[in-house]
């Protein structure tokens, strides 16, 4: 069961948004490999809860090492994981000097003073992690039973004069917008680490986000989805369902974001930036592949 927290927006950097509440999932703890060991443990006598913990332990290094080698790892009904990066934007000119390692970026001024200043490609590498199979947006959406927490219930009814009703899981969790869950950033109404995401078949998209960390996704002017973004440099997954047989691509600022399907899906992270940008997607729909601002209030 998923308890939900009301917040208020007390900033007006989005139009229609100040003064309502958005919903935040009330985390229960952290769970680690011991606890996850212990927990499978009760499930199964065939091995010691050393073995299980160094299992899950090997487990989490090899996904790391071949991620590292340039492979994505699929556990089945978890996720695809594979290794991306934070780009640098080189400018390139006769005389330029460039590196595929990691380091800041060398802003024009510092170009301009000394043009053979070595320019790094990379900012960081990091791992990052795609729903796959019934970790979908689909398939959790369909399995997630939500309620109010207490507080929030007692909030509710003070304001309202009306006690909310939880969710009704007999009918998938009534879904409807909230289709890619997690297109973080990009919202589906559902929280991740990175954001929310939005699902689309060609649509131009308009990502916004305010200073209370609330990412409000529109299409055609009309809010199609929100979420929380719980980094100031949130993660954002994109996830895209293209015409049949089109391979779908995806660029921020020119920028192609990297897509990797799944049973007819594609999905691709993108980092929040920190000031205006152009989103554009194809999906080889007639809804139009456009772009938007991706906007940062």
């Amino acid at each position: 069961m998923l308890e939900i927290n009301l917040t208020k927006n007390t900033n007006d950097a989005i139009q229609g948004t100040l003064g309502k509440y958005y919903g935040r999932v009330e985390y229960k703890g952290t769970l680690g490999v011991k606890d996850l060991a212990k927990i499978m443990k009760k499930h199964t006598t065939a091995f010691s809860l050393g073995e299980i913990t160094g299992m899950l332990l090997d487990l989490a290094a090899l996904i790391k090492e071949y991620a590292l080698m340039g492979y994505v790892v699929k556990i089945d009904d978890l996720g695809l994981f594979k290794a991306s990066i934070d780009a640098n934007g080189l400018t390139l000119e006769q005389g330029s000097r460039v590196s595929a390692g990691r380091g800041a970026q060398k802003t024009d001024e510092q170009l301009a003073e000394k043009p053979d200043a070595m320019q790094f490609a990379v900012g960081a590498v990091k791992m990052i992690m795609q729903a796959t199979g019934e970790t979908t947006i689909a398939s959790m959406n369909g399995e997630a039973q939500l309620q109010f927490t207490s507080k929030t219930k007692a909030l509710i009814k003070q304001l309202t004069g009306n006690a909310p009703t939880d969710d009704d899981s007999s009918n998938g969790g009534n879904g409807g917008n909230g289709g890619n869950g997690g297109n973080g950033g990009s919202s589906t109404g559902s929280e991740t680490a990175g954001g929310g995401s939005q699902q689309t078949t060609g649509h131009a998209l308009t990502i916004t986000k305010n200073g209370s960390g609330t990412a409000v996704v529109s299409s055609g002017g009309q809010t199609v989805a929100s979420g929380a973004l719980l980094e100031e440099d949130a993660e954002c997954e994109l996830t895209v369902t293209p015409a049949a047989g089109v391979t779908p691509n995806a660029t921020l600022d020119g920028s192609e974001i990297e897509l990797t399907e799944d049973n007819g899906v594609w999905s691709g992270n993108f980092a929040m930036p920190g000031q205006a940008a152009s989103l554009v997607i194809n999906t080889g729909s007639s809804g139009g592949d456009g772009g938007d601002d991706l906007d940062q209030g």
